[in-house]
This record gives C-alpha cells, structure tokens and sequence, in this order.
C-alpha cells in the first residue's frame, strides 16, 4: 500500500510527505527512530500526524507477474481500537478498512481517508480532532491467512499505524459559540 497525504481537498492532491509501499519490508514499520518512544499506546509503531480536512489515500501492493510468487502479499487492513492496537488482536468494534487481496490486478485497490468530523455516508469513519486511530494487519501475508483475526504481519513486520489527528487550531469557531 502506499500513503499519501494532502492538505488540500477539493483535488485530493496527495502530496509526496508518505511515498512507501505498506508492505512487510517497508522502512515505515521497520525504522524503529520514526517511532514515538516515550507513548503509552503505540510506542514501537509507525505514527503519522494530520490536520482536520487532510487526506490519505492508502493503495494495496501489485505485483507483475516476473515477481516471486512467493513474495506476493495479501491482506486486510483494518481501523482497531488501542486496545486491538497493542496486542495486534481484532475484536468485536474492528473494521474492515481496505481488503487487498488481488496481488496481480492490472490497477490498484485503495482507499482515500478523509479526516473530517461527520462522514457524508452513512456507517462512514469520522475522526475527531485531537484523537488517535488506528490501522493493523493480522493477514499472516498468504493467501490462506488473509481472514487471521491476531497476530500475523502486525506482529512478524509490524504493520500497525496510530494516526493521530491534531486538534484544531481555530478557536474562533469555539468563541463565536460562547458570544451568543
């Protein structure tokens, strides 16, 4: 998968900040010094921060025929809670976020996350300004372990990312409230 961020949403420009591949050798989840360290929940995890109003646009991995099958991985991301996001374990509120199960396609799966507060679909994700979320994988890689339900490439690779959703900055919203 790939992340891209954008401030900008009336294009969904995604801009450059996140250009890796959610795979189990990315650096995203490797590269222990971009981790927060001084965390209670999500120290040892990839960690982005974005604004209200960004976007995010995560793309399921292809692969060409040439590739090693054997390298091939299939997965399922799925939006957890801190508590599913520590023990790498989905329970009873996770929620498919994207399935990517189709390594050969000729184009990509994704899916672009806007943060906003109030989904414009119903059972949409909305995300609040000033909290974390949270995505893992407990796909094993394989084929045969897409649908595991703990542990897999969360665990093996670390595959789990906090999103942390600044909170807002203008507070002219909240003043203009308490003048009526």
């Amino acid at each position: 998968m790939i992340f891209g961020i954008s401030g900008d949403i009336s294009e969904l420009n995604l801009i450059p900040e996140y250009p890796t591949k959610l795979r189990s050798t990315n650096s995203l989840f490797t590269d222990r010094s971009l981790f927060p360290q001084d965390e209670e929940i999500g120290a040892g995890a990839a960690y982005i921060e974005v604004d209200a109003m960004d976007s995010m646009e995560v793309v399921c991995p292809t692969y060409n025929m040439h590739n090693n099958t054997n390298n091939y991985e299939q997965l399922i991301v799925h939006q957890v809670s801190d508590l599913s996001f520590m023990s790498c374990e989905l329970d009873s509120r996770s929620q498919a976020f994207l399935i990517c199960d189709s390594p050969l396609a000729t184009t990509s799966t994704s899916h672009v996350i806007v943060f906003h507060q109030f989904s414009p679909l119903p059972n949409g994700f909305e995300y609040q300004p000033g909290r974390s979320y949270y995505l893992i994988t407990t796909s094993n890689g394989s084929a045969e372990g897409i649908n595991n339900t703990r542990l897999g490439l969360c665990v093996t690779a670390n595959m789990r990312l906090r999103i942390d959703v600044r909170p807002l900055r203008d507070n002219s919203y909240l003043n203009s409230e308490e003048g009526t």
